[in-house]
Order: structure tokens, then sequence, then C-alpha cells
């Protein structure tokens, strides 16, 4: 385990700290808001070192990744952890769609439906909305 003795001080505002918590509470995983921090720090870093390009002649995308990524990935290959290039980017892919896209939608879903709440004031919205009740 790495050693986790040097202390950071984060200025931070009150709202960011209560979505801080609100995720924290729904995703009891990431311990701590120190070590989320710490998560969300790293694969910020992470993702930018990966960059997905793609020339107008290829027909698919290619990854540009630094050395040390395609090392961990040849060796994780290697290992049989995944079969190829493809299994393993696939994998990852689903996992940060499982994580955060759903959540993210979830949200949004929220968020569309307070929308439309507020707006069933207007004629128009009931109309619609009454309609795709009824399946037209």
């Amino acid at each position: 385990m790495l050693n986790k003795d040097v202390k950071l001080t984060l200025r931070i505002s009150e709202e960011d700290i209560n979505e801080i918590d609100n995720f924290l509470n729904s995703y009891p995983e990431f311990g701590s808001r120190s070590e989320f921090i710490r998560h969300a720090v790293m694969s910020y870093i992470s993702s930018k070192r990966v960059s997905v390009v793609k020339d107008q002649n290829q027909s698919a995308f290619e990854l540009d990744l630094d050395d040390n990524t395609t090392n961990i990935i040849k060796t994780v290959i290697d290992k049989g952890f995944f079969k190829s290039e493809k299994d393993l980017i696939s994998a990852i892919v689903r996992e940060y769609v499982d994580v955060f896209l759903l959540d993210f939608v979830k949200r949004k879903s929220k968020n569309m439906k307070d929308l439309m709440g507020e707006l069933s004031s207007f004629e128009g919205v009931k109309h619609s909305t009454i309609e795709r009740r009824n399946g037209r």
C-alpha cells in the first residue's frame, strides 16, 4: 500500500462539500472525503493521459497512450486478465458507463420530471403529457 502521510489542505465551497457528501452517501464504497478526492484526482490525471484519435482515412478509432499506460495494458493482457486490448477497453468503458453514466441519466431523469411538473401549468405541456400517457 502507498504511504499516505502527506497532508494537503483544500479550500472548497460549502455547496461543493454538500455535493461530495451527497455523492458519498449514494456511493459509500469511496469511503471518506479524502479517499474520494484522491480517487477523483487520480482518475482525472489518468483521463488526461489517454486520448482518442481518428484519422480521416481510418474506419476505427485508435488510442494515443503514454508508454506507462501501454506497458500496463500489455502486462494485464500477457497475464491473462484480458484477451485483447479491445476486450480491456470494452471492460473499462462498461465500468464507466455502469457507475457514472447511469447515475447521470438518473439525475437528468429526475430533473426532467421536476421540469415537467413546473411546466404542467402551461396548456401545451398539459396536452402533450396527457397524450403521452394515453399512448398517442
